[in-house]
């Protein structure tokens, strides 16, 4: 995924490989390939619910601050995630490790 910057944004618009996507009240067009477009409409439509979540939250109405605050409750998510990703994959590989034991055993070897 390219943002389009000011100096391009008329190409992104006229490629078929650019959409186009509201976030926060601004628009946004976003160069992407075709079978990834579906996906980055969600990428969009999740900061954007994050970034409103925030402001119906906070007296602040700054944009900058809320994409702010967005930014670290993503991260947070994200952080969030990976340790648990780490946690279940240590788990798995334990089990895994455990059952190849008992069919060693099963197995007379």
């Amino acid at each position: 995924m390219r943002l389009a910057t000011k100096g391009n944004i008329r190409s992104a618009m006229d490629q078929p490989d650019g959409i186009r996507v509201a976030i926060f009240d601004q628009v946004y067009y976003l160069k992407s390939e075709a079978a990834d477009q579906d996906y980055m409409r969600e990428v969009a439509r999740y900061v954007n619910q994050k970034m409103q979540a925030i402001a119906a939250r906070t007296q602040t109405a700054e944009a900058s601050r809320i994409a702010v605050l967005a930014a670290l409750n993503i991260t947070d998510e994200l952080l969030r995630l990976r340790q648990e990703h780490v946690r279940v994959h240590e788990q798995v590989q334990a089990k895994s490790i455990e059952y190849v034991a008992l069919l060693d055993e099963a197995l007379g070897r």
